[in-house]
């Protein structure tokens, strides 16, 4: 998949895509996008007798529908943001020069989170989505046990009774 410019930071990754977006491929691999309003995405690959790469032919489909996904990727066709956005592909549309910052802001509101709880989250909605509902609930109920233990979720609840932010430790 085309994307250029493309960061990922902490372990919630978020994605930042400004226009052309050469490192696609990375993108879709984020949690979530933001893109900038002159984004554009594609995967040309087959345009150049390549087969794509780092699951662009698993994730995209999941991500748009296997039709759209197949029409980008036997076609080469590119996406405007706005029709990224509108298919799902992006969390976040903000005008030019301001993708950085906006992922940015999201990044440092996941950080001041329990890192525990989102890792568990992470996980859980990753496996989750590759099965069936009981099993994906089983995930869920395994996460929140590993979560229920920690003494960052005691600080949480603390914190939550004593109205004040909480100071997690990753523990």
């Amino acid at each position: 998949m085309l994307g250029h410019d493309v960061s990922v930071r902490s372990r919630t990754t978020p994605g930042r895509s400004r226009n052309p977006c050469r490192s696609g491929e990375l993108a879709i691999l984020s949690d979530f996008i933001v893109a900038s309003e002159t984004a554009v995405f594609g995967v040309p690959e087959t345009t150049l007798g390549i087969f794509p790469g780092i699951g662009g032919t698993q994730l995209l489909p999941r991500l748009l529908g296997a039709p759209l996904a197949k029409e980008m990727i036997f076609t080469g066709r590119r996406l405007k943001a706005e029709e990224a956005k509108a298919a799902g592909l992006l969390n976040h549309l903000v005008p030019k020069g301001q993708a950085r910052a906006r992922a940015t802001e999201i990044a440092t509101t996941i950080a001041q989170n329990g890192p525990i709880a989102v890792r568990q989250a992470k996980k859980a909605i990753a496996y989750g989505m590759e099965t069936d509902l009981d099993t994906a609930m089983i995930l869920a109920i395994e996460a929140y046990n590993a979560t229920v233990v920690t003494e960052d979720r005691l600080e949480g609840v603390r914190a939550f009774n004593e109205k004040r932010k909480p100071n997690f430790k990753g523990r």
